[in-house]
């Protein structure tokens, strides 16, 4: 059973799936069942797994961040889509019962997260 989608994330934009070659003609309501929409969640969750575990090496975790930007830019996803997609993850973790404290700790991170990548975004 997957733990993380993007579900939300789409759901709230559709609109942002066009910024998706793979799986951008496919209907929301039809997204779990894609085999490429699958590996954009893997590769997501894998990215957010490799962010959570570099947290104590400001550099390591600023060149992801850097990364990020740089490499959603040319497909036109903006600071409101990563803010959306923060917003979407938040609602995940709370409705799997993290405690107040790790959602505190966690939105912190996000929002420093999201400030600099939109930084990179060019």
């Amino acid at each position: 059973m997957r733990l993380f989608s993007l579900d939300r994330l789409f759901a709230a934009n559709p609109a942002l799936l066009k910024a998706f070659a793979a799986f951008g003609d496919v209907p929301v309501a039809d997204l779990a069942g894609n085999a490429d929409y699958s590996k954009q969640v893997d590769l997501v969750a894998d990215r957010l797994d490799n962010m959570i575990a570099t947290l104590d090496n400001t550099l390591q975790i600023m060149g992801q961040f850097k990364y990020m930007g740089h490499s959603h830019a040319p497909r036109g996803i903006d600071r409101s889509d990563f803010e959306l997609f923060g917003r979407s993850l938040m609602e995940i973790l709370a409705a799997k019962g993290l405690s107040v404290g790790d959602l505190s700790s966690f939105r912190s991170v996000l929002r420093v997260g999201v400030e600099k990548i939109a930084e990179n975004l060019y």
